[in-house]
């Protein structure tokens, strides 16, 4: 029957090959023979497709299945271009499966036009025709559609108007090559083009030259999502978590940077071995048995073995294989997981697991899990010590049986309340008594989703009672009195603490107590103590100014966490303390300062510049005919005018000035920081000022003055003996008059 068939295939009027399986040319008939060239069989038996058929591209067989009527051109032995009309298909013939290749030799001026607009118009492939200049003659549907334009708009315009700039380099040379018959132009390539809406998409093209009117015919396939593909598998390839790699004919031909960093090797390396190389020896077998039979299509989970890494260390992994093509062959993906972190991890876990387990049943206080419907699913030793109910007795209960009927729905409130607080409530024990029981809760979920609810309660019953009386106790102290925590939270207060200061539970000292001396860190107040009195276990007392008052205040640790805060106003105290200062250092007629206290800052100023500060003047003045107003007008005018020269120097003189009465009608001031010449100018001022001044009831007075500047060696006798004697020059000299020396 095969032998009928080649005779029959002799007989028609087209160019017919057979392909073996290795896609050889196992026979062609006389018109394939002369479509190529030849001049028998066995000049081109055994030839590959690829090089004799396809122009040295990919199998097209391979690429596209079977193919009806596709334009092609192929080159005979003689290096002639002929255009063809090219089918593909697989039969089988004396029971093996060839490849028939069949070759319409067609003249293209003169069908190729009618061929484009029939066949080609409709298919799904891209086909496109453009002259010597790239210009568009032909385009089929497919392509218009895809680049998003009709075909009106397409035809006439330059095909390199849709090349990406970065390809036009390229297309162009290529297309230049092309026409002059350049053998080594590539007959297949890649590109990037841009539609209308100026996405850029991948094109892989196939130009072909028709000789006899110079125009190409462009065959071309969009692989862009492929192109994705592809760079996000080398996305995932390279930023995978685990080790991936791909073999072929038995050794590595890629690894991922996680394989690298597990086994220590690197891609050369790896390149040079086989994946059973790194197996340790003894679960070789296994691993060659499981991966052989993965590569046969079993549904089998991954497989856990022992690898080697560069270092020699050994380590656990989990790992699988798929069968896989690269680069038109067979291959093998796999992964390796390192099961090291994994088990390092589950140790862990382990320990948190038990750690937390015995926290949790050594913990002082009482911690249950409760159901959705807040049966207890867990209980701790803690909880059935406090209970009195052992754990088989107490695990299925209602945590509401332990619980008063009148506090039953205020604890299923609480327990419904989110987010997480706490309250108190009294837990009914065994012996019939009820402990105040702090609770605090946390919403879980189980693996399934199951909500829970996690009770911690803490026993506060002793803590209550403590609170009563220290609460007690501090009402019964006269002053405002506060129990701080740690942080300076106010946890109780006394009645006068609340109603002097305002302050509230929970608040902290600087907000409740001392509003607004809080330091720059927000924490503390500046003048806080508590730290240190803490640290120390000693009592610090201190005086401060808040609000306008004086207040002496202590801070007494009772605790490591916990201590007494106490305040006693002492602004009554400060202002008695301030005018009996003020009595002692000022002359009680005039308020100004006394000779006593003068003489200090005299002291004080020596001092000061015999240091190397600045020099300072004396000034001394007394009133002139006093004696005479006294006896004319009476002691009370003579004190109205002593008044009123006070005030009339007073007012003109420094605040760093020191203005004392230095005894009967006589006055002295210092002014530091003064030469004599600004000292006697201001002393002049001050003379005119009261000349030109007029007392009620007595008229104008006057005053002799005498200044001098602070010299060396001086002392306070000196100086002031220095000044009394040019006042009494001045006096001498007529009154009313200025001496400075």
């Amino acid at each position: 029957m095969g032998e009928e068939l080649l005779k029959c295939l002799e007989l028609l009027p087209w160019g017919i090959f057979l392909l073996d399986h290795q896609r050889a040319i196992h026979w062609a008939n006389r018109k394939a023979l002369v479509l190529l060239g030849a001049e028998d069989l066995y000049q081109i038996k055994g030839e590959s497709c690829r090089k004799l058929l396809c122009m040295g591209g990919g199998c097209l067989f391979e690429e596209k299945g079977e193919v009806h009527g596709m334009p092609f051109g192929i080159e005979d032995l003689r290096g002639e271009f002929k255009p063809v009309l090219r089918t593909i298909r697989e039969v089988e013939i004396w029971g093996e499966k060839f490849v028939l290749e069949v070759f319409e030799d067609f003249r293209w001026a003169e069908t190729l036009e009618f061929y484009l607009e029939g066949l080609i118009e409709e298919a799904e492939a891209f086909f496109l025709l453009v002259d010597r200049n790239l210009r568009i003659k032909l385009i089929n549907k497919s392509f218009a559609r895809h680049l998003g334009y009709s075909k009106e708009e397409l035809l006439g315009r330059n095909i390199l108007d849709f090349v990406a700039p970065e390809d036009l380099p390229r297309v162009k040379e290529n297309h230049q090559r092309r026409l002059r018959g350049d053998p080594t132009v590539p007959p297949t390539y890649e590109i990037k083009y841009v539609t209308k809406t100026g996405q850029k998409r991948h094109l892989v093209i196939t130009p072909t030259v028709i000789r006899e009117t110079g125009d190409t015919l462009v065959t071309a396939i969009d692989v862009t999502e492929r192109r994705e593909l592809q760079a996000l598998f080398r996305s995932i390839f390279e930023s995978a978590p685990l080790g991936i790699w791909l073999t072929q004919y038995g050794r590595f031909k890629m690894v991922n940077p996680r394989f690298k960093e597990d086994t220590g090797f690197t891609e050369e390396e790896a390149r040079q071995l086989s994946p059973l190389e790194l197996v340790v020896e003894e679960d070789r077998g296994t691993v060659r048995e499981i991966a052989r039979r993965m590569l046969k299509g079993e549904a089998l989970p991954p497989y856990e073995f022992r690898y080697v890494k560069k270092d020699g260390s050994i380590r656990w992994g989990l790992g699988a294989v798929v069968p896989t093509v690269y680069e038109g062959k067979r291959a093998v993906l796999g992964y390796v997981m390192d099961l090291d972190r994994q088990k390092a991890l589950e140790k862990e876990l382990r320990f948190e697991k038990e750690r937390l387990e015995a926290l949790i049943e050594n913990a002082p206080i009482i911690v249950l899990l409760l159901d959705k419907d807040y049966r207890i699913l867990l209980c701790n030793r803690y909880a059935e010590g406090t209970i009195g109910v052992g754990e088989e007795e107490l695990l299925g209960r209602s945590i509401l049986e332990f619980l008063s009927s009148s506090s039953q729905e205020a604890f299923l409130q609480f327990l419904g309340e989110r987010p997480s607080g706490e309250k108190a409530f009294p837990l009914k024990i065994a012996q019939g008594e009820e402990r105040l029981i702090m609770w605090r809760k946390a919403f879980l979920e189980d693996p399934e989703g199951t909500p829970l609810v996690l009770l911690m309660g803490e026993d506060v019953t002793e803590k209550q009672r403590l609170e009563r009386r220290i609460r007690s106790m501090l009402d019964g102290l006269p002053h405002p009195a506060w129990l701080l925590s740690k942080d300076c939270r106010i946890l109780l207060q006394n009645r006068t603490a609340e109603q002097s200061f305002k302050s509230t539970l929970g608040q902290p000292c600087w907000e409740g107590i001392w509003k607004g001396a809080h330091s720059t860190k927000g924490d503390r107040c500046y003048f806080c103590e508590a730290d240190e009195s803490l640290r120390r276990r000693v009592v610090i007392n201190k005086e401060i100014a808040s609000g306008g008052r004086y207040w002496q205040i202590w801070w007494v640790p009772l605790d490591d966490d916990m201590l007494l805060h106490y305040a006693v106003d002492v602004t009554a105290y400060k202002e008695a303390e301030r005018r009996l200062f003020e009595l002692s250092v000022t002359d009680p007629l005039t308020r100004i300062y006394n000779r006593r206290y003068f003489l200090k800052r005299l002291e004080e100023e020596i001092e000061r510049v015999r240091r190397g500060g600045p020099s300072f003047s004396l000034v001394m003045f007394d009133l002139d005919f006093f004696k005479g107003i006294n006896d004319r007008f009476g002691h009370k005018a003579g004190d109205r005018v002593l008044i009123h020269v006070v005030e009339l120097v007073r007012t003109r003189i420094r605040k760093i000035d020191v203005f004392a009465r230095w005894g009967g009608e006589e006055f002295v001031i210092l002014l530091p920081n003064t030469p004599l010449f600004h000292a006697a100018r201001l002393a002049e001022e001050l003379r005119k000022r009261i000349e030109g001044s007029e007392v009620l009831g007595v008229g104008t007075v006057t005053c002799s003055f005498g200044v001098t500047e602070y010299t060396d060696g001086d002392n306070a006798d000196s100086i002031l003996s220095r000044a009394d004697n040019l006042l009494y020059e001045a006096k001498r000299a007529g009154r009313n008059k200025v001496k400075y020396a």
